[in-house]
């Protein structure tokens, strides 16, 4: 799978779990806060799905207070097993890995995802 923008990776999670239309029109009505959820993805062409999937909390944002988006920072496969854990709401996993580490952030996550 090539890397691609956390932005067009919102447009994709939000329509692999049907948040999507078949038109063009924004995901959401309104965001629920002025400016929306994030602080730097106001005015990118993807943010009514950024905003979308952040509604529907499977994504958190790129910073520990969850006001940054980061839509033009690379997503990682670690980062994809998270968004997808929560898109799909899946059970805790058994699944190991010699290269996740037990403090990695997305481990339960990734073991979510391997054990589905």
């Amino acid at each position: 799978m090539r890397r691609g923008s956390l932005a067009l990776t919102a447009v994709l999670v939000a329509l692999a779990i049907g948040l999507g239309t078949e038109s063009s029109a924004p995901l959401t009505e309104e965001p629920t806060l002025p400016g929306g959820h994030f602080i730097d993805d106001n005015g990118n062409l993807h943010e009514a799905n950024i905003e979308a999937v952040a509604a529907q909390g499977i994504t958190l944002g790129c910073n520990q207070q969850g006001t940054a988006y980061c839509p033009d920072l690379i997503l990682t496969r670690a980062q994809m097993a998270s968004l997808l854990a929560r898109a799909l709401d899946l059970p805790p996993g058994s699944a190991q890995f010699s290269d996740v580490s037990a403090a990695n952030v997305h481990g339960d996550a990734i073991a979510a995802l391997a054990t589905a």
